[in-house]
């Protein structure tokens, strides 16, 4: 079974299931600290991940606000992370997490123009 042919309802499902494990992990302090020398390239990876699922689940959903979601999602995770870890708000992390984010939607655009081709 494709990862194409799962049925949309459930698509949505997992990408609500990772968003619930990721907002819920800027709660708690220890997630960032397990990051260690690493924390760069797991933002960048996550959000990377975070873009490709979005794209999966919402196939249809028009780049701009694929994009827009890829901007949003860091911000309000930084957000939290600032109540559940004590910090300020770290705008190289943002920064890192979005541009993970547009690496993760051009990938999944040029996968679907190829498929298309």
């Amino acid at each position: 079974m494709s990862l194409s042919s799962w049925p949309m309802w459930l698509r949505y499902r997992v990408y609500a299931a990772m968003l619930a494990i990721l907002f819920a992990a800027a709660f708690i302090s220890e997630a960032g600290q397990a990051a260690g020398p690493w924390h760069v390239q797991l933002h960048l990876l996550t959000f990377f991940v975070v873009a490709l699922v979005s794209c999966w689940a919402w196939p249809k959903l028009h780049l701009k606000w694929q994009l827009l979601m890829a901007v949003l999602v860091p911000v309000i995770h930084e957000v939290c992370e600032m109540f559940g870890h004590g910090h300020r708000l770290e705008y190289r992390d943002i920064a890192i997490d979005v541009a993970g984010g547009f690496i993760g939607i051009a990938l999944a655009a040029f996968f679907k123009r190829k498929s298309a081709a």
